[in-house]
Formats: structure tokens, C-alpha cells, sequence
């Protein structure tokens, strides 16, 4: 289904995606992390849809994410709010007090790119090509879980990193985009089969080994995360 805004003039801004699941259009429009989103429908996650919309004149990133909101409310009917969640709060930061990383964490390359604002890298396929997308892909071989991050920002990366269901906000302080190269022993043996893996966020063995491979830590204080919680939305009519 295509979805576009209110006209606005052509020499606007234009915001078009022509393939994407309104989950994503949210993640943008409120800055947010996949894992930072409550009540979003089943439908929102799964239905594709193509997203049309112009700025009436130039504008900056967080100018584009009040367009798609708008967008939303108009649409989707959208109506949200923030809420504090739990006392304690799940930080990324660097690990070494010169700032060095780690030597699984490096300047991205080899990928191509998620657009700059967008908090939601997919899950790719390893090894399909020289310039797979970035995102998530991972694999179990010999009894190792591996799990490559292409091409993410440190905020990408905190994002992907659910902790029992916690969430992670980034505060290394670091911009531009990095690949990162975690691996822990695998629960079960692998077979050499590449596959998509289940959340290694849950397992023990990730914090030690972010903090040893990557120069990055995950921290936990008292204070609430707050989350976007989705009070109202339905799904939009054709245009």
C-alpha cells in the first residue's frame, strides 16, 4: 500500500521509502530503538508499505522525523506517550579509560550503509555477497556463536543488544558507523550451517566478552529507561 502526506511543494525535502513496516517509520519518527516501543500491533510489524512525503522546504534530520510523525498521527491515527520503565537503567559505554576499542570493533566497511537516523538495521544473510547490507547476521560453527554487526552506530548497536528483555541506551560518546565481531560459546554444537541466530543477548557470556573483544561495557544504575509506549493506531485506508 502506498502511503503519502499532505502535498507540499516539489522543491521540498522528499522522505521516501518504498519498502518498509510502519515499526520502522516509528523507530525514525520518534528516535527511538525497536526495543525502546510498547503495544506496537502485530500488523505494523509485518504489513509493507511504500512512504511518500515532502518537506515544504529544506530540512534537517530531526525536522524529517516531525514530518513522519505527523505523517503517523494523520494515517495511522497514531497516539503515543513516553513511560518510565523499572529502577535501573542499562548503559553502553567505553570500557577503557583511554577510549581505545576493542580489536572485534572497527570503522565499518564492506556494507551498505543504514540510513543515517534509522535505529533499526535488518537482519541480514552472512557471506551473501561482497556488499551484503548492514545489519544483524550471525552463525554457530565448532561450538562458537558468532554474531557479526555491520555497518551500525554505537546507538544501532545498543539497540540490538536486549538483555532479558532490558533495554541498552548508548553512551560511548562515539559517532559514524563500526563492525563489530562478538563471539561465545554456543549453547549447543553447531553443525558448520550458517544460520540467523536467536538473541545472544541473553546469554552470560555476552558482557564479558563485548567488554574483552569490542572495548565496550555494559553498565546498569539506578533510574528508570523510558520507553514509547503506542496507546492508539490503525491501519490507513488507501490513498
Amino acid at each position: 500500500m502506498k502511503i503519502m502526506a499532505a502535498p507540499t511543494p516539489d522543491e521540498g525535502v522528499r522522505y521516501y521509502k518504498p519498502c518498509l513496516v510502519v515499526r520502522q517509520l516509528i523507530t525514525f519518527a520518534y528516535d527511538v530503538s525497536p526495543n525502546h516501543v510498547r503495544g506496537i500491533p502485530d500488523w505494523a510489524k509485518t504489513d509493507w508499505f511504500e512512504v511518500d512525503a515532502r518537506a515544504a522546504t529544506p530540512a534537517k534530520i530531526d525536522e524529517m522525523r516531525l514530518l513522519v510523525r505527523q505523517l503517523l498521527a494523520d494515517r495511522f491515527a497514531l497516539r503515543a506517550h513516553t513511560q518510565a520503565m523499572g529502577d535501573r537503567r542499562y548503559t553502553l559505554v567505553l570500557a577503557k579509560a583511554d577510549g581505545a576499542l576493542g580489536p572485534n570493533a572497527k570503522a565499518a566497511a564492506d556494507c551498505v550503509p543504514v540510513p543515517p537516523g534509522a535505529p533499526e538495521p535488518p537482519v541480514v544473510q552472512p557471506n551473501k555477497s561482497e556488499r551484503a547490507p548492514c545489519g544483524v547476521s550471525g552463525s554457530i560453527r565448532d561450538g562458537i556463536h558468532t554474531r557479526n554487526y555491520r555497518g551500525m552506530t554505537m546507538k544501532q548497536f545498543a539497540g540490538a543488544l536486549p538483555l532479558g528483555g532490558e533495554t541498552v541506551v548508548d553512551e560511548t560518546g562515539l559517532s559514524g558507523a563500526f563492525d563489530f565481531t562478538v563471539t561465545v560459546p554456543a549453547d549447543e554444537p553447531g553443525q558448520g550451517e550458517d544460520q540467523r541466530t536467536a538473541n545472544v543477548g541473553a546469554d552470560p557470556a555476552l558482557l564479558p566478552a563485548i567488554e574483552r573483544q569490542l572495548g565496550l561495557k555494559i553498565v546498569s544504575t539506578p533510574g528508570a529507561t523510558y520507553v514509547l509506549v503506542i496507546d492508539s493506531m490503525r491501519r490507513p485506508t488507501e490513498n
